[in-house]
């Protein structure tokens, strides 16, 4: 069985059990999140410094896989005990390098444009609850889809030439992180902090599986979404079940 058809069962499973849990759920939420995050990427800078030899040109390194924006939506259910909810989340981040050379007879660029994409299942579970502060624990399986894009740009006087690739890939992701909330009626402003694992296969031409990027070491290279994500998060409730109230003689 395919790494994908396995990831596909493994959530199904949890879509199940969020499916039958809507009649123990309290409410329905939905929410928006946006942050900064870190990624490791130690392959794909280990490509760039490959690159940087093969041109043979006085070229740096201007991007390296910086921190950059990461943001999100998400469905939910909430729980009277564990878990506090149960989330289904749509996650994209995306990070680059860039290696460059000008003089005065031309210019050389070599681009890495990585995206990500995440589907995927959480859960969270309130620790502590104080008014309207409080704070959870949290942990994320998702499902990650992963291109990476190069642009290789050359100009020599007038002349130019380009190249473009696209290499895809498939892993997973294992995100454990604390969320500090503020809750007010119906929704709640979080302060998220996690760090993700994530485990990738190796790249591939987007058009074909069996041409896989690799060093000179004839190593595959593996994208490597690993990397601590901060933000903030902004949920909003919809009640599904009224309290019970008791009636008077």
């Amino acid at each position: 069985m395919s790494m994908e058809k396995r990831l596909a069962f493994i959530l199904a499973i949890f879509l199940l059990r969020g499916f039958f849990s809507t009649v123990e759920a309290q409410s329905l939420t939905a929410g928006l999140n946006i942050g900064i995050g870190s990624y490791s990427m130690t392959m794909l800078k280990e490509l760039q410094d490959v690159r940087i030899q093969y041109i043979g040109l006085p070229a740096k390194v201007t991007d390296n896989f910086p921190v950059n924006w990461t943001s999100g939506a998400e469905l939910g259910l909430c729980f009277p005990k564990f878990p506090s909810r149960l989330t289904w989340f749509f996650q994209f981040s995306s990070t680059g390098a860039r290696i460059s050379s000008v003089d005065y007879s031309g210019e050389l660029k070599l681009d890495l444009i990585t995206n990500c994409m995440q589907f995927g299942v959480g859960m969270e579970q309130d620790v502590l609850r104080y008014h309207f502060f409080s704070l959870s624990v949290s942990g994320k399986f998702s499902y990650l889809f992963s291109e990476v894009k190069t642009l290789d740009y050359l100009r020599i006087n007038d002349h130019v030439v380009s190249e473009e690739n696209r290499f895809t890939s498939s892993g997973a992701g294992l995100e454990p992180g604390i969320i500090a909330g503020f809750n007010f009626l119906f929704f709640r402003i979080g302060l998220y902090g996690g760090y993700l694992f994530s485990f990738s296969e190796g790249l591939h031409l987007q058009k074909n599986r069996q041409a896989r990027l690799k060093l000179p070491t004839d190593e595959i290279v593996r994208v490597e979404w690993n990397g601590w994500r901060t933000g903030v998060k902004v949920d909003f409730r919809l009640p599904l079940k009224k309290k019970a109230t008791e009636k008077k003689d």
